[in-house]
């Protein structure tokens, strides 16, 4: 008689209770909160992937774009010396009393040189503008990394204490 009993009150099992009951109950939980452990932890890792991933593309882009301004200062410089070696040519030929290309030629020439010069560092800019709001959107990635990391560190946090404040989980 006392195995019908305590199969009623056990749940099923015989001899089990109460007692039985909550340690099943509290068994559950704790298999509740691993799985979720476990896939909070594996959306973690896969957040942290595509960070790392974008994190790679930016580098890149950065490492491009200095590339970019270093050729750009080289064909400054290189139109710099043109001009300068354009009127040193052209006063020479003036002296030797040759056909030289007129002022108002080589104005316009050097103006075209001038707009490609602008043309090249608004280039410049927009790329140093494009670098600054990769490393923003970065900054705000890690700070979200940060903030979902805490929250999630704040929950675990509270699990376990109302857990511990259980009659039974102990």
């Amino acid at each position: 008689m006392e195995n019908n009993r305590s199969s009623r009150a056990g749940d099923g099992v015989p001899g089990r209770g109460e007692r039985g009951r909550r340690q099943d109950a509290a068994a559950a939980r704790e298999e509740a909160v691993v799985k979720r452990e476990q896939a909070a932890d594996a959306r973690g890792s896969a957040a942290d992937a595509r960070e790392q991933h974008a994190d790679l593309r930016e580098d890149a882009a950065d490492v491009r774009e200095d590339r970019l301004d270093t050729r750009e200062d080289r064909l400054d410089t290189r139109e710099g010396q043109v001009d300068t070696r354009e009127g040193q040519v052209d006063a020479r030929a003036r002296r030797a009393g040759l056909t030289a290309p007129s002022l108002r030629q080589r104005s316009y020439e050097m103006l075209a040189r001038s707009r490609g010069l602008i043309k090249s560092s608004q280039r410049r800019v927009a790329r140093g503008e494009a670098k600054l709001h990769r490393a923003d959107d970065r900054d705000e990635r890690e700070q979200s990394a940060i903030e979902r990391e805490s929250a999630v560190t704040a929950a675990r946090r509270a699990e376990e204490d109302q857990h511990r404040g259980e009659p039974g989980s102990a």
